[in-house]
Formats: structure tokens, C-alpha cells, sequence
């Protein structure tokens, strides 16, 4: 199957999102989770 440039390209963008994300979303859990528990 041929993959377009374009479609390789948001798919680059898509794991780059993915990965923000968790950066983002990793240390604000551990944030609210001591506040919660401290």
C-alpha cells in the first residue's frame, strides 16, 4: 500500500501530540496526587 507524503506527515504530527501529551499529563497526575495526599 502507498502512503501519501501528507498522510506520513500528520502521522508524524499525531505521535508528536501523543507524546506531548504525556509529558503534560504525567507530572500534573503526580502534581494532584501529592496535593491529595499530603
Amino acid at each position: 500500500m502507498h502512503m501519501k507524503v501528507g498522510e506520513k506527515f500528520h502521522d508524524r504530527k499525531n505521535t508528536l501530540l501523543k507524546f506531548r501529551f504525556k509529558a503534560i499529563c504525567i507530572p500534573l497526575i503526580f502534581f494532584t496526587y501529592n496535593i491529595l495526599y499530603l
